[in-house]
């Protein structure tokens, strides 16, 4: 497993953080939007070596200091697309609510995007995990 990196300045925060067996693994990296704390708008999202046979992706996100609050996701097809702007996978996304913690805490995000074929196949599985205050 690759280390984890993050860099993390205010509440601007980027991690990477991907599973290898090769030197091609299916990874991401994801940036949280510019916008305050609390908005419904997507991170960034930019993927790297995405399965050969892959016809969608889909995406989850998880508060690692709180996992039982549902944060939403979604699925979009790939078209080979692998670059995503701040606010692009908004429409994708079925309820969606962006990371949120209490004021002055620090929670843990586990974006996790798996990658699947035509029959609902997993072909990889890539995550990021990035800190978010407000």
């Amino acid at each position: 497993m690759k280390a984890l990196q993050v860099l993390r300045c205010g509440a601007t925060a980027f991690a990477f953080l991907g599973f290898a067996s090769s030197a091609h693994a299916f990874s991401a990296t994801v940036r949280w939007g510019s916008g305050a704390g609390c908005s419904s708008e997507s991170p960034a999202v930019n993927l790297s070596a995405v399965p050969r046979g892959t016809t969608s992706l889909e995406f989850q996100m998880v508060d690692l200091n709180m996992p039982s609050f549902n944060h939403g996701g979604g699925t979009v097809a790939f078209e080979g697309k692998t670059n995503f702007a701040p606010g692009a996978l908004f429409g994708a996304f079925s309820g969606y609510r962006g990371p949120c913690p209490p004021p002055g805490s620090v929670h843990r995000y586990q974006w996790t995007i798996s990658a699947k074929d035509g029959s609902g196949k997993v072909l990889g599985t890539a995550r990021a995990t990035l800190p978010f205050s407000r």
